[in-house]
């Protein structure tokens, strides 16, 4: 199939939401038993969309990186929305689900902040690096 057909990515895209909904499970998982934001699964994620984009022989090139670091921010941005409303609709009686469709882009960022240490901080920025650099590294055709 050529690089250039919208078919050739439907295996990659249909991997890549796969990994988005496992990756924020677990780091949903890993912040529930530890207790803190576990920011290091940021990292985690990158390796993890970028790997899948190797295995699924996603097409090279910058679309794969710009998708790969998409992928790795938003993935990051739900992990953070789910743990806050699993926190918050705990104290309110709530499921993690209804807790996060009542939840407000306000106070999700303001407790996130507030949760979030200096390395925390550190691993999710570097992610979307990672993802970048794995994905453009792990794809490339010889």
């Amino acid at each position: 199939m050529p690089n250039n057909s919208p078919m050739r990515w439907l295996v990659p895209g249909l991997a890549l939401i796969v990994v988005f909904l496992a990756m924020t499970a677990a780091w949903l998982a890993v912040a529930l038993y530890t207790g803190q934001a576990s920011g290091w699964m940021a990292l985690v994620t990158a390796a993890d969309l970028a790997l899948m984009l190797r295995i699924t022989r996603a097409p090279s090139g910058v679309v794969a990186c710009l998708l790969a670091v998409a992928a790795t921010v938003v993935t990051t941005l739900a992990a953070y929305w789910m743990i806050t409303a699993t926190y918050l609709g705990g104290m309110f009686g709530l499921g993690p689900l209804d807790s996060a469709m009542r939840l407000g882009p306000v106070l999700a960022s303001e407790l996130t902040w507030l949760t979030l240490e200096r390395a925390d901080w550190w691993a999710i920025g570097c992610a979307p690096v990672l993802a970048a650099i794995a994905s453009f590294w792990l794809i490339r055709r010889d």
